[in-house]
């Protein structure tokens, strides 16, 4: 039902870090191992996602400025069961009581400029299925100029932008940073 074949709905590695924010060809082979990735619906990975990756790497050349970057995953991903409708939490493995290799709701990306202390936070959903969503911080998207994700696109993955600030009070295991404005 929700795994489509000769389709981009299934559920692929997605890289917390890219490979091509490595430099080095050691840095970006262990870009491939288990502790860099989770999984991420392949409709939303290989669109926003991939854009928020691409336009992070532009902004940082375009600008001419070395950016710091920080990646992760937040919440759990859920859809109806088929029968009962119900909301399911997804992992990738269940047996009796255990749950392993949750699906995370979210993917997100800090962009960070060191020297001017502005960063942003880049969000995709990773759910296609959804309708609606939830954002976890107040969105600021509509402030941004050099990324060209097609952010309502339920398919694609929605998208959102916030500030660290906002995003840190959520996610509270991002480590402190000083945050004097924002990237835009």
């Amino acid at each position: 039902m929700y795994i489509k074949d000769n389709s981009n709905y299934f559920l692929s590695r997605g890289h917390i870090t890219a490979k091509a924010d490595n430099f080095y060809p050691a840095q970006q082979q262990a870009s491939f191992f288990l502790l860099n990735v989770a999984p991420q619906w392949q409709t939303c990975n290989a669109n926003n996602w991939q854009t928020v990756e691409i336009s992070v790497r532009d902004y940082a050349e375009a600008k001419r400025v070395d950016l710091l970057q920080w990646t992760g995953v937040y919440g759990l991903a859920t859809l109806p069961h088929s029968k009962t409708g119900q909301l399911v939490q997804l992992y990738l493995y269940t047996q009796n009581n255990t749950k392993a290799l949750p699906v995370p709701e979210l993917y997100w990306k800090i962009a960070y400029e060191p020297i001017k202390q502005k960063g942003i936070v880049l969000i995709v959903v990773n759910n296609p299925y959804l309708e609606t969503y939830q954002r976890i911080c107040e969105d600021i998207a509509d402030k941004i100029t050099w990324t060209n994700w097609d952010r309502h696109n339920q398919i694609k993955g929605f998208a959102y932008a916030c500030t660290v600030d906002s995003f840190r009070k959520v996610v509270s295991y991002f480590p402190e940073l000083t945050v004097q404005g924002v990237l835009l």
